[in-house]
């Protein structure tokens, strides 16, 4: 008889263990889809948008010329354009620090493309 009081006590504690869970898990799958529902709004309105993504890289890495020189001036100590002005030099340092979203840009270009044809692969 113990043991069948113990045995009911332990089937009780697990019903719970089961009602939190599958609460938690409803939140969980809850959030979840709504999560997704943003992720492909963010890709279906990226994919619209392609062409100024595109055209902002193109500024970004253009931009990047004026750097190259500016830094080759630096390396051979020329003087000719590097230590001109602190301000210069500043904004063609920090030119440096914006090809960052370039590369993001292009990895983000990558999924798009590779969403895109698995999406038509399914259809």
């Amino acid at each position: 008889m113990n043991f069948m009081r113990d045995h009911g006590k332990e089937l009780k504690v697990n019903a719970n263990i089961l009602v939190c869970s599958s609460k938690s898990l409803s939140f969980i799958v809850g959030f979840v889809e709504t999560n997704l529902k943003m992720w492909n709004r963010f890709w279906q309105w990226y994919d619209s948008h392609i062409t100024e993504s595109l055209f902002l890289t193109a500024i970004i890495i253009y931009i990047q010329i004026p750097h190259m020189i500016w830094n080759a001036d630096l390396y051979l100590e020329l003087g000719i354009i590097s230590h001109v002005h602190p301000v210069l030099d500043f904004f063609l340092y920090g030119v440096d620090l914006i090809e960052v979203i370039p590369m993001v840009n292009i990895g983000m270009l990558i999924y798009s493309r590779i969403r895109n044809g698995r999406k038509q692969q399914n259809t």
